[in-house]
């Protein structure tokens, strides 16, 4: 099975840095974008500027990059490249339009690649530019979602873009909700703040000191409305290359872990990943066979097996601390998939001299890891909650994808609890469930999908040995 293809690459340097603001904003106008972005420069050559002047989403003044003008020079600007599909995101809109980039204007500045030069690149420009005052200030709360993303990608990216943002104001709103206690709904002020406070270095351009809380803003009106400078970076001419060394170890996620937001709930810099297969030849087979005794359920793991190995797609993502990853995997072994055992499936890819790993279950019975696994029990069942994050992680890649991942995945047992909330009514905390049943129902067949019960069903299992559920 293949990945497909996208429709094209969006040039993201604002508030869709953010992979959880894009993805919202992408399902509300009904577009599909990538999970997964890959950092990047856009270079000075480009003609392009960034600031605080784009008067688009209410009353404010966001973040966006356009043509310099005249008088302007252009300078270096960062921000991500994410794949989209369909034409839904080219339509033009009543704020803005799509402006076509060269390829040749772009470099990474993280270990993905950049996309193949055929894909074409397309960036929003706001048709409103004026830079901010007391009716559109900048809001805190957005700066918060913009550093929020770049911190996605490092301390360094989010200097980056604080140094090659122009514009600054002193008519900047502080909104957090509960502002004084910001804490309470915003856990990364903290590192926030003190980024803002850093940067820009210029004084002359970094007007953190003038953010006011709401009372204090008032007075913003009554000043005098003059003119402030434009206060748009000085071009650099040494700009260039990565920010961080490229990772030299990877992690292979075949469960839970190809779902973005779960990757990043332990570790908020890994969403990068790159959607991958490894081949039959290195022996694994995947399977509800990991029984959890502190979560009491039975997740998936991936099972030495040479003799009936399959297929097992799924991620790679990279790795800091191996020391500490292999702490916080109690259970599991690591151990190194070689090279040729790894298929890549688009052009995301990690550095050629990269290792990856792959954690291996330890066999109950002290043998060889990955040997000796135990079925889902009834005291063990396999959760529906936990399928859906596996099933959405894979759907991030296509459905071809998410059903290999499904028909790949070994002893399905009869203990399958469907453990949503409320879930007679599935939809209201789980608005995907459909698209997931079905792809249950397809992939396994009517038998297997219809061994999941409801609690008060599931109850009615009696104790004691199963078949081995082994259905699929």
């Amino acid at each position: 099975m293949s990945i497909r293809r996208p429709t094209g690459v969006l040039f993201a340097p604002n508030f869709l840095i953010n992979t959880e603001y894009r993805t919202a904003l992408a399902t509300a106008h009904g577009f599909e974008v990538d999970s997964v972005a890959v950092p990047c420069r856009l270079a000075a050559a480009a003609g392009f500027v960034r600031g605080w002047f784009a008067r688009v989403n209410g009353l404010q003044t966001t973040p966006n990059a356009r043509r310099a003008e005249a008088g302007e020079r252009p300078h270096a600007i960062n921000g991500v490249l994410v794949a989209f599909y369909g034409d839904r995101l080219l339509e033009p809109a009543d704020d803005g339009g799509v402006v076509r980039m060269e390829p040749a204007w772009f470099e990474p500045v993280g270990w993905q690649a950049l996309p193949p030069p055929d894909l074409p690149i397309a960036m929003f420009v706001a048709a409103h530019h004026a830079p901010p005052d007391p009716d559109f200030p900048i809001l805190q709360t957005g700066v918060d979602v913009l550093l929020e993303g770049c911190l996605e990608h490092g301390e360094a990216f989010a200097a980056e873009l604080l140094e090659t943002c122009g514009y600054w104001s002193r008519y900047w709103l502080d909104d957090r909700e509960v502002p004084r206690r910001p804490w309470v709904h915003q856990p990364a002020w903290q590192r926030i703040d003190r980024l803002l406070a850093e940067h820009p270095r210029d004084p002359d351009r970094n007007q953190f000191a003038e953010r006011r809380l709401p009372e204090a803003f008032a007075g913003r009106f009554l000043e005098p409305r003059e003119p402030e400078p434009d206060r748009l970076p000085t071009p650099a001419g040494t700009t260039r290359g990565p920010l961080v060394a490229p990772p030299r170890h990877f992690v292979f996620g075949f469960g839970s872990l190809i779902n973005t937001a779960s990757r990043r709930t332990s570790n908020p810099e890994a969403g990068a990943a790159a959607p991958v297969r490894v081949l039959a030849p290195a022996g694994l087979r995947r399977g509800w066979n990991f029984q959890a005794p502190a979560a009491r359920l039975t997740a998936l793991g991936v099972e030495w097996d040479p003799t009936q190995s399959s297929t097992v797609n799924g991620v790679v993502y990279p790795c800091q601390d191996l020391d500490e990853l292999d702490i916080r995997e109690s259970g599991y072994t690591r151990v190194e998939l070689p090279p040729e055992h790894v298929e890549y499936l688009t052009w995301k890819r990690p550095p050629a001299d990269a290792r990856v790993w792959v954690y291996v279950p330890d066999s109950p019975s002290g043998g060889e890891p990955g040997t000796g696994l135990h079925p889902a029990s009834f005291d063990y069942p396999i959760l529906q909650s936990y399928i859906d994050v596996c099933v959405l992680g894979a759907l991030e890649h296509g459905e071809s994808f998410a059903l290999e991942f499904l028909r790949s995945t070994a002893r399905w047992p009869e203990y399958w609890l469907d453990d949503r909330r409320l879930a007679r009514r599935p939809w209201v905390h789980q608005p995907r469930f459909r698209e997931i049943d079905a792809l249950l129902l397809k992939a396994l067949g009517d038998a297997v999908f219809a061994m999941r019960r409801l609690d008060v069903e599931y109850a009615l299992l009696r104790l004691g040995p199963s078949e081995e559920g082994t259905a699929c």
